[in-house]
């Protein structure tokens, strides 16, 4: 009778040492539509791979998923259009000079391709608003 024990569903496998010195954990999950997925987090030490894969364990048992969706400042500011800005108590010409304004700036340019997980100070800098 072997004396390791068998990881249970959506546990994660054990932290294993990749060539380039990082740690990895998978993650096996079902997502939303039904379909088996799996997951992998990096960690420079195994105690930080299992750090990171409980993090995930715990966004999947709040049925959320397992990383965030990248979303472009377009897509966002879009959105953004949509629910806060009509919703807010501001004057109806302030609205729409703030809609405006993304439409013609942010939406379909270049910087609205930009994911938000991705977007940094210096793409801002860089950004040049055209009048």
């Amino acid at each position: 009778m072997s004396t390791t024990r068998r990881r249970g569903n959506s546990e994660g496998s054990n932290p294993v040492q990749r060539g380039d010195g990082r740690w990895q954990v998978h993650i096996r999950y079902t997502d939303e539509n039904g379909r088996s997925r799996r997951y992998t987090v990096y960690g420079s030490t195994p105690k930080e791979a299992r750090a990171k894969a409980s993090v995930v364990r715990e966004r999947l048992r709040a049925n959320l998923p397992a990383r965030d969706r990248k979303v472009t400042l377009g897509v966002f500011a879009a959105e953004w259009i949509d629910s806060t800005l009509a919703a807010s108590d501001r004057k109806a010409s302030t609205k729409a000079m703030y809609a405006t304004m993304a439409r013609q700036h942010i939406i379909g340019s270049k910087i609205g391709a930009q994911q938000l997980d991705k977007l940094r100070p210096s793409h801002i800098e860089a950004w040049k608003v055209r009048a």
